[in-house]
């Protein structure tokens, strides 16, 4: 998985990311993004810069309007939406 352009698509729009949740083990599918205008203002571009989290990105859950810590490797699939 290429965390970094993950994250390089998330900043430019909505992506939909099929990952495994890591307390239930099911498979989830989640529009996410890092775009400031769909995250109630918080920018959060710069967290995910480089390592900081250790194989995790951080992005915005879109329908539920809450921020998500996904872990790389439950990441199964994602593509951009717009």
């Amino acid at each position: 998985m290429n965390l970094e352009k993950l994250v390089k698509k998330l900043e430019k729009g909505i992506c939909l990311v099929k990952y495994e949740d890591l307390r239930t083990g099911e498979t989830k599918q989640r529009e996410m993004t890092l775009v400031p205008e769909n995250t109630k203002g918080m920018d959060a571009r710069a967290l995910n810069d480089g390592d900081k989290l250790g194989g995790r990105i951080l992005m915005f859950d879109v329908e539920f309007g809450r921020w998500a810590d996904i872990r790389e490797d439950t990441i199964i699939d994602w593509f951009r939406v717009e």
